[in-house]
Parts: C-alpha cells; structure tokens; sequence
C-alpha cells in the first residue's frame, strides 16, 4: 500500500471525517500513550516524589475536564475539524487533544512544582487552581448548550455509575477480598471505567449514537450492555492484578500510577461522552 495512502486512511481521514478508530491508529495511539505515561512521566514525577493518590487525582481532575468539555465544542461544530497540526483546530480533536491537555498538565505541574519551593505554595492546591482556570469556562459554554432530554441521560449515566460503583464497594469487600479498595485509587479506578461504559451504553442504547472504537465495536454490536460488564469485569480484574503483584512498598506509587492511568482513560472519554449527551449533539 502506498505510504501517504496508509497515513491518509488511518491518522488523517478518521480526524477530517470523524470516521472512527482503524485497528492501526488504535495501536498506535495505544503505544504512544502508554509509552509516555510509563515510560517518561511516571519516571519524571516519581523522582520527584510525586505520589500518585486520590488527592493527586482530584487536583488532576480539571484538566480531564477542561479536555472533555474542550472536545466537545468540536462535537457542536463551533468549528471545523482539521489534521494540519499547525491548526490551533488540531488540538481540539484526537491525538490532537492527547497532546494539548497532557503538556499542559505536565508543564504546568512542573513549572508549578518549581515555584512552590520559592513562593511556599501548597503544589496540589495550585495545580487544581491552574486546572480550574482552563476548566470553569470551558465546561460552562458547554453546559449552556444542554438539552432537557440530553440531562436526564447524564442523570441516568450518574445513576448507573452510583448504583455500581456502590454495590461493588460494600460486596466485593464483604464477600470476596477484605482490602480490594485498600487503596482510594481503586474506587476511583472503578468508577472511571464505569462512567466510560455507562455514557457509551445510555447513548447507544436509549440515544441512537454510534460508537467509533474499533476495539469496542463487536460487544456493542451484539448488545450495548456488553460494554459495560466488559468494562466492569477488566477494572475488577486489573484493581485485583495491581492489588496481587504490586503489592511491595518499593512498588507502591508505581501501583497508584497505574490506577491513576486507568482512572484517566476512563473519566476522559466517559465525561466527553456524558456532556455530548447532554446536548443531544
């Protein structure tokens, strides 16, 4: 296959066309993402002695929605999407987006981790501040374009989200693993994941939208719900496994990084999904 044929099809036309995920830019994307989470940031911070905590997930949090909620103006057409990567556009859409946010966060955590030292800042609070800046705005544009429909899915994903999450937490304990939430970022973990199944679940099933994961695409396509037990059998399944083989103190903030990492690819897609939903675009 010709080489700028092969770019074309899987990086530049699923961008432009909003064709959905190819099985290449998919492993792609996975490779790139990992790599930089495991194999640059996590070593960066942790020198750093970072831990990666629920109080670090919270301070986060804004920028997951500031991505989010950025994403979606693109949904509601406010402008064209583009593959050119010296279009502000590109950033505003995925692998685009990836890099905008991530940068951000991580510039800004440490740019910040270096003036709290001299203006005696509490590095946490400042992060989630800078995080707010970029997140109130961006999330309120969004909200003035709900529909009364589209919150009563929001509504229904929260429940579902609630509902799970909280059974899982007063059962798994009590009948099978005493300390399986041991760690904060367990519960958080879980409920990331469900939040990314239960949007794309309520949208598919009761919303008439389609899903453009490939990898995801063949249990949606038999019944939606497959989705969501899929993604609640893989977060149980990988919270057990981290709980099972890193379980030594010199592992611990490794053990919270990965929890970490689960929880963001769960509340980015899951949060985007959810306020698209909400204005019915």
């Amino acid at each position: 296959m010709d080489l700028n044929l092969f770019i074309e099809q899987n990086f530049l036309n699923p961008i432009k066309y909003t064709s959905g995920f190819t099985w290449v830019n998919t492993l792609v994307y996975a490779i790139i993402l990992l790599g930089i989470a495991f194999l640059i940031v996590f070593p960066l911070f942790n020198k750093k002695n970072i831990k990666f905590d629920a109080k670090f997930f919270f301070a986060l949090l804004p920028f997951i929605i500031f991505g989010s909620a950025l994403r979606v103006l693109t949904d509601l057409t406010l402008w064209e999407k583009t593959a050119n990567p010296f279009d502000w556009r590109f950033y505003t859409v995925t692998p685009g987006i990836y890099l905008l946010v991530g940068l951000t966060a991580i510039l800004g955590l440490a740019l910040i981790l270096l003036l709290s030292k001299k203006m005696k800042w509490n590095y946490l609070n400042a992060f989630r501040n800078f995080g707010l800046i970029l997140a109130i705005p961006t999330l309120l544009v969004v909200l003035m374009h709900f529909q009364f429909f589209g919150l009563l899915g929001v509504i229904a994903i929260l429940a579902i989200v609630a509902g799970i999450s909280f059974a899982c937490y007063k059962l798994i304990p009590f009948y099978f693993i005493k300390n399986f939430f041991i760690e904060k970022m367990s519960l958080i973990a879980l409920v990331g994941q469900l939040f990314d199944g239960s949007a794309t679940f309520i949208a598919i099933q009761f919303f008439n939208y389609n899903e453009q994961h490939v990898a995801s695409n063949f249990l949606i396509s038999i019944n939606p719900i497959l989705f969501l037990i899929a993604k609640l059998v893989l977060v149980l399944v990988i919270i057990w496994a981290v709980n099972e083989y890193l379980n030594e103190k010199k592992h611990a903030n490794l053990k919270l990084f990965v929890l970490l990492f689960i929880s963001i690819i769960g509340f980015a897609p899951g949060i985007r999904d959810a306020l698209r939903l909400g204005c019915l675009s």
